[in-house]
């Protein structure tokens, strides 16, 4: 059997393709014998000008062509018989494959015949991958430090398809807690943050000491207080400090913070004050003011003035007036003082006036005051 896409074999008389046979009577697109007389019977034909037998048919892939030949247009003599072209045959072009990528198809290799465009092997498409989803883990923000929400991306091709935002910090959650100050320890503010427990402290206030009521006497030298604060309670013991001096032969000694005067006690003067003449004249502690009626032969009243702080006597800071109720004259009597804080101190003298009922002087140390017969 023939193959169509072959070279076609020579022609035979019975193959209409070949070069036609040398015409015959009657057919007027033969060839005119070669011998023909020209139009000048005694001059041979120069064959200047020729022309195409037929049209030239190209060879396809698979089909044959034919060539045009050619005849010279004045005598009409064949100066190139037409011939058969045999088929050309297929060539192949590959179609290179293309990836699909994660939004956009592919395509699988083909091949065709660039000339006749039969294909052999059709390209297929191959459909988008898809995003390949990778999860980006949000990170919580915290009370210092930045976050960031989750966030998703693909594997492949790394397309950010969720994109991850910036969570501010937080800021600290701080409680707060007021430490009041004891007598022993000092006060403070507390700031702790409930979500890290970052602490600080500051408003730091000191101890507050302890403040003892009214010292009392517990014999041997010594007296003792308690603490007025609430939830307290200490007990303070401090020696006594007497203040001595002598009158008419006889020694006065008395404590002037418990009012131990051998196995009597000077009591709390109802009613008696100090103020400061001077700004901070009294610096700190409470006034105690005692007295008693003739301790000794020649002295109407004693009594003890001063400022202690945790049973101990302090000095004043200045000068200080003194108002202390006395229901008796006074007329003919000195006032002396023997100062508290001094070893062996002269007794001094001091001024005084009664005005409605009160004794009413300044000084400017704490100690034993007199009242003697002038």
């Amino acid at each position: 059997p023939s193959d169509s896409s072959s070279v076609p074999p020579s022609s035979s008389p019975s193959d209409s393709s070949s070069v036609p046979p040398s015409s015959s009577p009657g057919d007027s697109s033969s060839v005119p014998p070669s011998d023909s007389p020209s139009s000048d019977p005694g001059t041979a034909c120069p064959h200047a000008n020729t022309e195409p037998i037929g049209n030239e048919i190209p060879a396809g892939c698979e089909n044959t062509g034919k060539t045009a030949g050619k005849r010279c247009s004045d005598c009409g003599k064949t100066l190139e018989q037409q011939k058969i072209i045999p088929p050309t045959g297929h060539r192949t072009y590959l179609q290179d494959a293309v990836e699909p990528t994660c939004t956009q198809s592919g395509l699988t290799m083909g091949s065709y015949c660039p000339d006749c465009g039969e294909v052999y092997g059709e390209q297929q498409v191959i459909p988008a991958l898809g995003h390949d989803e990778v999860i980006d883990k949000a990170i919580a923000p915290t009370c210092t430090e930045a976050g960031i929400t989750e966030g998703k991306h693909c594997a492949r091709c790394k397309e950010i398809l969720v994109k991850q935002e910036v969570v501010p910090a937080l800021g600290h959650d701080y409680k707060v807690t007021v430490e009041q100050p004891t007598c022993t320890e000092g006060g403070e503010t507390d700031h702790l943050c409930a979500r890290c427990a970052d602490a600080f402290s500051d408003n730091r206030t000191a101890a507050l000491s302890h403040w003892f009521g009214l010292w009392s006497s517990v014999g041997e030298g010594a007296h003792t207080a308690t603490c007025r604060r609430d939830d307290c309670g200490y007990v303070g013991t401090k020696d006594c400090a007497p203040i001595e001096t002598v009158q008419t032969d006889k020694t006065i000694s008395v404590c002037p913070v418990c009012g131990r005067s051998g196995d009597k006690v000077y009591e709390i003067i109802e009613g008696a004050k100090l103020t400061g003449v001077d700004r901070f004249a009294i610096k700190r502690g409470e006034t105690v003011i005692r007295g008693m009626n003739a301790p000794t032969e020649g002295v109407l009243y004693a009594f003890t003035l001063g400022q202690e702080y945790s049973g101990i006597l302090e000095p004043f800071q200045g000068t200080v007036r003194a108002s202390i109720p006395l229901d008796a004259s006074l007329e003919g009597f000195s006032l002396t003082m023997i100062p508290a804080l001094e070893e062996a101190a002269a007794p001094v003298p001091v001024e005084y006036t009664i005005e409605n009922g009160l004794l009413i002087f300044e000084t400017d140390q704490p100690g034993l005051f007199l009242l003697s017969a002038a």
